[in-house]
């Protein structure tokens, strides 16, 4: 009796490590029983993660291996296509356990990411912080393009998912650099403007487009009550001034000029106090601009420009960001109070 408490004390300390630090790795309990058995009863709990790393990355070396030999053998005439099919069958579901791991802890992440976020927004909202700068550079690093610090803006430098998933496809970015240096601009624009984040997607078909649609995101500093009539002190004109910049200089990285640019699509998010008098009683009713469908935004549609605006408040793009990935924890049977935590944090 006394064996079965120690093994279910081990068991149990186990499992309490895996939720808090490692929920993505689960999957090792069923798949490692054995070997997370052999795990000393006293070992410490950056020795159990250890031990849990080493047994993942051999998991996936191993069912890659086994995948391969499996695709090597469909060509083999003497094996039934059943066995194949059973085979194939049985390899796909371990390898979508084992890399369905690696997306889990990715997603983990995140939820620092937003606690983070949150945590920044607490602080800011006391009057004695500027966020703005520091959100920007969680959102993407300051002062870098992919152009000639491709390792510095890798995926898992930046967090673009706080906006959508889809900015991540980019084909080139810059953050707060001016438009004469943008490469997809290719020196065709002398303009000192500097938008906070420039992201440029190409259009497959060339000769219809070669930018398909360009993403601006501006930060603002929150609680401003600018009531004058300065670029600056003017979100929606400061974007517009950006769109023509780009739209009027657009040329192919071989310094051609694009016959086609007015096909160009902008999107663009500007980040802000969207509850300023200022906002709400001049901005969005000079630009006759709706209210988003939960509050925190307001959005319009300029067809002049091709361009889609949106002005969205810090805790709007905290909350949107959060109902997202919910979603991807509930799929991977992740332990949400990990991710509430970021909007409700102690």
């Amino acid at each position: 009796h006394e064996i079965q408490q120690l093994r279910k004390t081990h068991e149990d300390r186990i499992q309490d490590v895996f939720t808090k630090e490692v929920p993505g790795l689960n999957y090792l309990q069923e798949f490692n029983a054995e070997q997370l058995a052999s795990i000393p009863v006293d070992a410490s709990e950056e020795d159990i993660l250890r031990e849990a790393a080493v047994i993942h990355l051999k998991n996936r070396a191993s069912t890659e291996r086994e995948a391969e030999d499996l695709i090597a053998r469909i060509n083999v005439n003497d094996e039934s296509i059943e066995q194949i099919q059973k085979e194939c069958a049985e390899r796909l579901e371990k390898l979508g356990r084992v890399y369905a791991a690696d997306l889990a802890q990715y997603i983990t992440g995140r939820a620092s990411v937003l606690h983070l976020f949150s945590k920044l927004l607490e602080k800011g909202e006391t009057g004695k912080f500027e966020y703005e700068k520091t959100l920007h550079s969680l959102v993407f690093p300051m002062r870098l393009d992919d152009s000639k610090q491709p390792e510095a803006v890798s995926v898992v430098n930046h967090n673009l998912w706080l906006f959508d998933e889809k900015f991540a496809f980019y084909e080139y970015i810059a953050s707060d650099l001016q438009l004469k240096g943008h490469k997809p601009l290719n020196g065709a624009s002398d303009s000192i403007k500097r938008p906070d984040i420039s992201i440029y997607f190409f259009s497959d078909d060339y000769v219809s487009a070669v930018f398909d649609s360009i993403v601006i995101v501006e930060f603002k500093r929150p609680g401003r009550t600018d009531t004058g009539s300065t670029e600056l002190e003017d979100p929606v004109r400061q974007v517009f001034g950006y769109i023509d910049e780009i739209r009027d200089r657009m040329e192919d990285f071989k310094g051609r000029e694009v016959p086609t640019r007015e096909n160009t699509k902008f999107f663009c998010y500007v980040v802000c106090d969207t509850q300023t008098k200022h906002i709400r009683n001049t901005i969005v009713a000079n630009y006759s601009m709706s209210e988003t469908l939960d509050p925190g935004g307001y959005f319009g549609q300029f067809p002049q420009r091709k361009a889609y605006l949106e002005l969205i408040s810090y805790r709007k793009l905290l909350t949107d960001a959060y109902k997202r990935n919910l979603a991807f924890f509930r799929k991977l049977r992740l332990p949400e109070n990990l991710l509430k935590q970021s909007l409700f944090p102690d």
